[in-house]
């Protein structure tokens, strides 16, 4: 949450607001700057609720802010939510009454903004001028003006999908709220029927994980077989640190744990709310041998401190290789040079001890020719199989300056080398200076994913930790099966996956077909992959759900469509196909109300004419919500409002990628 003093330009002197959304978990900031206002509106009460239930998370945020001035000050608030996670609530409240939030089409919430403006109502825009986001993090922004001694109040809510990495599902909350709060709590909770078997946690400014309460840290943890429970309420004198001109606390508060394993390996069914959620991990499998070929950048953007830190990581990564995998390293400027000119070869003492020689040798200078290095990465596993791991790791930190140039003929390129699918392409962007979009474009393509590394002290140990993600290969080509006369086949997630990394899992979702009897006819899947020499084939049986259940089913279901309809949109080459997938996912983003890339959320009292709740009723609601309500200047009569919230693409582009 954050909070900045500004003077009303003279179209702005009844309320005014800028909302931005740009690029983990929750953040909440408050930054100052210098101007004629001395007192600034103060935060009085900050409430973070975070209810994660079977992996799914519903982050609710709440700040009631007071200004005892004499005049009207302008707040701003800021909170950062995960990358992967979509804003599906927003509201402000005053003098009792609430404004909604409501999400639309991006051209259609842009012009109602317009509209709005142009009829003379105090209108929202969109700004820029946010404070840069932590890791993997989306800004929301939002100024608002407080009327004199009187107070507002602020929320906003997001879900997201905790992922599981390294045989760990991990969430993070980042506090920041640049000021002492008399009331702060933080309520984070994990409900996961699967059973609860690791649970710890760590706060703000420490890296010291604990599993139980701690009175001197102001923690309670609440713990059952299924639950986890933490309360966190510091105290104004535990929010006294410093850190340079930041006062009050700054830094994550991170939950990891780990589940009861399944008691098969198909994983487990979950049949909830007229969907159903199939969780995959299994356990005890053998490695695959796999081949990994590692291009790296060696260009002269990469000089100085991240040339040295990708050698860092390159010794550790050799070190992690398996006995019965292959490798070779290629490097790249405007020349493409590799290691083993006659391709990849078997680990042993003397390869191991060679490559890190050559890689202690790497100098970087010269331009980036993206498309020779590829296709070079490729062609070394021009013999690779089915059974087993065929992965290049491709490392830039910039966008191509040599050699061929233009994105859609290197992507046509790649393809048509890897015509048989056969390679997966992990990209990994360095920095800032990356087109991320054009690498996650490549690895979609290519049956792989991209991975951010960011310009940081730590970059080796980034580096690091993504290869120990996916150094273990136990599957390849997992497919899921489930029964058409019991599920709608085109509701169904993603089915397919090149591999399965040891210590991860796979999610797929779907809808159940109306009329089926999920009570006499069990809903069973089967899932068929190529394991260490030989195809395996796993099953699972949804059992019925007991005991306490939220509904969570349904939008979890929705979350990932849209996710797999916007990848599936990036991917295409044909233009008719990109807007065809992209109209499904904005058609569920407005079903469902998630704020996307394709959506806004617009605020007026236009499209709030239809509500008639009280705020003490909808602020009582536990369901996801958008609300919006202000006050007016130094008046205390509401201010007409417009404002538009909207995911800016080239933001998170040109700040983050």
């Amino acid at each position: 949450m954050c909070l900045l003093p500004v003077f009303p330009g003279r179209r702005e002197r009844t309320y005014t607001m800028y909302l931005l959304i740009g690029v983990a978990m929750s953040i909440l900031t408050c930054t100052c700057v210098a101007n004629d206002i001395v007192k600034n509106p103060s935060i009085k009460t900050l409430v973070l609720e975070s209810n994660v239930y079977s992996r799914f998370a519903n982050v609710y945020i709440t700040s009631r802010v007071e200004n005892n001035a004499n005049e009207s000050r302008t707040a701003m608030f800021s909170i950062q939510v995960p990358t992967e996670a979509f804003i599906t609530s927003f509201s402000m409240q005053s003098e009792g009454r609430i404004l909604h939030g409501v999400v639309k089409e991006k051209k259609e919430a842009d012009e109602a903004y317009e509209a709005a403006r142009d009829d003379g109502q105090t209108a929202g825009r969109v700004s820029e001028a946010a404070p840069p986001p932590g890791r993997a993090m989306k800004n929301f922004v939002v100024y608002m003006n407080v009327a004199a001694n009187s107070e507002a109040m602020f929320k906003l809510s997001y879900q997201e999908l905790i992922k599981k990495a390294l045989g760990e599902y991990t969430q993070n909350i980042h506090i920041e709220p640049n000021q002492v709060v008399e009331n702060l709590t933080v309520v984070a909770s994990l409900q996961e029927p699967q059973g609860i078997e690791m649970f710890s946690y760590t706060l703000p400014g420490s890296k010291v994980y604990s599993s139980s309460s701690t009175a001197s840290l102001n923690t309670v943890v609440h713990a059952s077989e299924t639950k986890r429970e933490l309360v966190y309420i510091p105290s104004m004198e535990a929010q006294l640190t410093s850190s340079g001109e930041h006062v009050g606390l700054k830094g994550d508060i991170t939950l990891r744990y780990t589940l009861t394993p399944p008691v098969t390996n198909g994983g487990t069914l979950i049949v909830n709310n007229g969907s159903f959620v199939h969780y995959f991990s299994p356990v005890g499998l053998p490695d695959m041998s796999k081949t990994v070929i590692f291009v790296i950048d060696v260009s002269g953007s990469m000089n100085g401190d991240k040339i040295s830190q990708v050698k860092v990581a390159m010794y550790s990564i050799l070190m992690r290789l398996g006995e019965k995998d292959s490798f070779n390293i290629i490097i790249f400027n405007g020349y493409v040079n590799r290691w083993k000119q006659s391709g990849p070869v078997l680990v042993t003492n003397e390869h191991i001890s060679s490559a890190k020689s050559y890689v202690s040798r790497l100098e970087a200078g010269g331009s980036t020719n993206i498309n020779d290095a590829l296709l070079s990465g490729v062609g070394d596993l021009n013999d690779a199989s089915r059974s087993t791991g065929n992965l290049v790791v491709f490392l830039t930190d910039g966008v191509q300056t040599a050699g061929e140039q233009n994105k859609d003929a290197i992507l046509r390129n790649v393809q048509r080398l890897n015509n048989d699918g056969l390679v997966s392409i992990l990209c990994l962007g360095f920095g800032r200076g990356v087109n991320f979009e054009f690498l996650r474009k490549i690895s979609l393509q290519n049956n792989g994913f991209a991975y951010k590394i960011y310009e940081e002290e730590d970059a080796s140990e980034q580096l690091d930790d993504f290869y120990r993600g996916i150094q273990s290969v136990i599957l390849r080509y997992v497919e899921f099966q489930y029964p058409n006369e019991l599920v709608i086949a085109e509701d169904l997630t993603q089915t397919t996956f090149a591999n399965f990394f040891n210590g991860s899992e796979i999610v797929v979702a779907g809808n159940i077909q109306p009329e089926a009897d999920i009570t006499s006819t069990p809903l069973t899947a089967s899932i068929v992959a190529v394991g260490v020499d030989q195809d395996m084939t796993f099953h699972s049986t949804a059992e019925p759900e007991t005991g306490e259940t939220l509904q969570f089913g349904r939008r979890l279901w929705a979350y990932q469509k849209i996710k797999d309809y916007l990848d599936l949109a990036l991917k295409s080459e044909e233009e008719e196909d990109r807007e065809r997938y992209e109209q499904k996912a904005l058609t569920l983003s407005l079903r469902y109300s998630f704020v996307t890339r394709l959506t806004s959320m617009v605020v007026t009292e236009t499209v709030n004419a239809g509500y008639s709740q009280t705020s003490n009723d909808i602020l009582s609601r536990g369901a996801m919500f958008a609300d919006t309500i202000t006050n007016t200047g130094t008046r205390s009569s509401m201010a007409v409002l417009c404002a538009v919230i909207t995911v800016l693409l080239h933001f998170v582009r040109s700040h983050f990628l």
